[in-house]
């Protein structure tokens, strides 16, 4: 999942001031590991969250790296850190750390940390190992970043995130929200279909492709994704993945990990 840049948004791929209405990513992955509890179930490195809560007692942190060019703009993002605990049974906090961003257009720089959140998912449905899952998910946004970076004002988002198995390789994952709660800014409504194709010859790599389209009365924006993932350990993941907005040629281009730790 990635996070929110309000105000820069708007020369990256992320967007995240406009309104995601829908995206559609396709994947073809080992076992999903949002499956199972025998390896890491990470929200990384698409744009929409998993279903999976963390069992008690499990630590996750998930962070990465980005560069995405507009224009004559260029971003870099380091960090993206979700940090998430599993504190009660089908019940998940999240502290949402985010990214220092550097922001480089016609000869001026511009940098600072982006706004930090927090959040909790909470299982309303589980059918276990392979079944469906559905879960909730509420976040706060604070106006804790930079001024170019920062909304300025605490914003709430709400989503249901789900995962259907459709056939013994093939799964749907979905996510429904709306953000832009208790904010003066528009109303941000975000719909996320993905459906997952599991691979009986690849047990620890995934790679997926998509579109994510993003709409407001201000304009839309599209763009076409792809990545892959890695999970060379059960408490580990390392992935990649690019884009590019076919209508302004802008693209992106991130990399990251996610682990985890039991007590």
């Amino acid at each position: 999942m990635r996070t929110r840049q309000p105000k820069r948004a708007s020369r990256s791929q992320k967007g995240w001031h406009l309104p995601l209405v829908g995206c559609l990513v396709v994947s073809w992955v080992g076992p999903t590991p949002a499956q199972t509890q025998e390896t890491i179930a990470s929200d990384r490195p698409g744009i929409g969250s998993g279903s999976f809560v963390l069992n008690p007692g499990t630590v996750q942190l998930e962070s990465g790296m980005e560069l995405s060019r507009s224009g004559d703009a260029d971003l870099y993002s380091l960090g993206q850190l979700l940090f998430r605990i599993g504190a009660l049974a089908g019940l998940e906090v999240q502290a949402q750390l985010n990214s220092f961003v550097v922001d480089r257009q016609g000869g001026v720089q511009e940098e600072g940390l982006q706004d930090m959140g927090v959040g909790a998912k909470v299982q309303m449905i589980s059918d276990g190992p392979g079944g469906m899952r559905l879960s909730f998910l509420p976040t706060l946004s604070l106006p804790t970043g930079a001024e170019s970076f920062s909304a300025e004002e605490t914003v709430a988002t709400i989503s249901l995130l789900a995962d259907v198995p459709l056939t013994s390789n093939l799964g749907l994952s979905a996510n429904l929200g709306v953000g832009g709660l208790l904010a003066d800014v528009e109303d941000e409504v975000r719909l996320i279909l993905t459906p997952a194709l599991a691979l009986p010859t690849s047990e620890n790599i995934g790679i997926f492709a998509g579109y994510a389209g993003f709409y407001s009365d201000g304009g839309s924006r599209h763009f076409l994704e792809a990545g892959a993932t890695w999970i060379p350990g059960p408490d580990l993941q390392l992935d990649l993945n690019g884009g590019v907005d076919p209508e302004s040629g802008d693209a992106f281009f991130g990399l990251g990990l996610a682990t985890r730790w039991s007590f």
